[in-house]
């Protein structure tokens, strides 16, 4: 980031303003219209925030190497878009490989978000900043859909829906920038969308199959572990919202284990499908890729091979996970209230870490609002397909953050697609919860000051 970036950076994120302002008086959603440009700010200034601490806090990072790689693709294809495309497609052509020698990336899945890069940057005239605005406006039209969904499945809590989804500060800074969790909780944001338009609403459009599709994509080609936990919670969703739609108490419960065996049998058989060309993260060998995951951020997050787990700064303590499930279950309850509930605030050892405390507090915060709002409450809410959904993904991303993240710098990113869900569960059972005033009657009331 230099000079280049302060002069075209206010240009690309003033012409992105003035595109908002204009759609935002065709927006008829209230709520949505009164934050809409300030959430767009926020993603703008996350997305530019990233870049300045990867470069004077972290003094480099992988978010550099996308934009420096994808770089190399924009030059190919200004010397010659039609034979650039051999380098788009992995091709060894000899147009190609003087090129490839620039991309240390080339032959791994980080490729897909250099790609995703250079086309960015071939619209935003290869600079740094204008790239991530382009990531963050992407990412941001992702959100506006996502809203939408929960818009509708929770009218009355709308203000504090687009609260959770545009403004906590993990999300909007560490999905804003040119990074794979950008491209990530983009995909998971349209797959949603894609999912909840086609089956719920049944409104089977262009638009929902081509985001279905582009968001499956895209989660294969960055984080496939979300991709699964989405199928899952997404074929629970379906699941339950058949199941309500049949009024007859009798065929409902005859009906059940049928929609049952066909919601698992989705959810087990598309995932496999999905991931068949990724060995290690086939549901076979899911507890396997943990357990190597884990290895390799207990490792790193030491100060040197004698310093044991949770001792190397940012890292936190936790028995090895022995790649099992019996030893998954075991530690499950730990993991996930690792991933929801720390860095506790005396665990606080940097400005980045103290961010992740408040915010786990707020998650502890949101979780006692919810469970002390009564047992007959939390029960008819839960009951909602829409919770149960956010309830199961949020656990399911937390249970495998809080196994192999290895230290709370990873935890902090890692933790991103549950911290949103999570929080609209905890908000979606505890409501609008108002304190009831005590009823004092007009005589009741004058007999007391007379009384004085």
């Amino acid at each position: 980031m230099g000079l280049v970036d302060i002069i075209v950076t206010p240009i690309y994120a003033s012409i992105v303003l003035i595109v908002a302002f204009w759609y935002r008086k065709r927006i008829k959603d209230t709520t949505l219209k009164r934050y809409f440009v300030p959430a767009l700010v926020v993603k703008i200034v996350g997305a530019i925030s990233v870049g300045l601490v990867y470069q004077f806090y972290y003094t480099g990072g992988d978010t550099f190497n996308y934009f420096n790689q994808g770089s190399v693709l924009h030059e190919a294809f200004f010397n010659d878009p039609v034979k650039s495309i051999d380098l788009f497609l992995r091709s060894e052509s000899a147009y190609a490989l003087p090129y490839v020698r620039k991309i240390y990336w080339y032959t791994s899945a980080e490729f897909f978000i250099i790609k995703v890069s250079a086309l960015f940057s071939i619209l935003g005239f290869d600079n740094y900043s204008t790239v991530a605005i382009l990531f963050a406006a992407t990412n941001f039209l992702s959100l506006v859909l996502l809203y939408g969904v929960f818009a509708k499945e929770l009218p009355k809590l709308n203000t504090k829906v687009v609260l959770i989804i545009f403004f906590i500060p993990s999300l909007f800074f560490w999905s804003s920038g040119i990074t794979k969790d950008t491209l990530a909780m983009t995909g998971l944001n349209f797959l949603i969308y894609g999912v909840y338009s086609i089956f719920i609403e049944r409104k089977i459009s262009v638009l929902s199959i081509i985001l279905t599709l582009s968001s499956i994509y895209i989660l294969n080609n960055t984080k496939v572990y979300i991709l699964i936990a989405a199928v899952l919670a997404l074929s629970i969703w379906m699941f339950m919202y058949n199941r309500s739609r049949v009024r007859s108490r009798i065929l409902r419960v005859l009906v059940t284990p049928i929609l049952i065996i066909l919601g698992l049998g989705f959810a087990f058989y598309g995932t496999s499908y999905l991931v068949s060309s990724k060995s290690k993260f086939r549901l076979q060998k899911l507890s396997e890729t943990a357990y190597i995951s884990s290895l390799y951020h207990s490792n790193i997050s030491s100060t040197s091979s004698t310093v044991p787990r949770g001792h190397g700064g940012s890292g936190y303590e936790m028995q090895v996970f022995d790649g099992t499930i019996d030893g998954m279950l075991f530690l499950a309850p730990k993991a996930i209230t690792l991933s929801l509930f720390r860095p506790f605030p005396w665990e606080v050892r940097n400005p980045l870490m103290l961010l992740a405390a408040l915010e786990s507090l707020f998650l502890v915060y949101l979780t006692f609002l919810s469970v002390s709002s009564g047992k007959a409450r939390v029960l008819r809410k839960i009951k909602k397909p829409v919770i149960v959904f956010c309830f199961i993904f949020s656990i399911t991303i937390a249970l495998a953050t809080g196994l192999t993240s290895g230290n709370f710098g990873n935890l902090s990113r890692y933790r991103i697609p549950s911290l949103q869900f999570y929080c609209i569960a905890m908000v979606g059972i505890a409501g609008n919860r108002k304190v009831k005033q005590p009823h004092i009657t007009l005589a009741r009331a004058r007999r007391a000051s007379f009384t004085k």
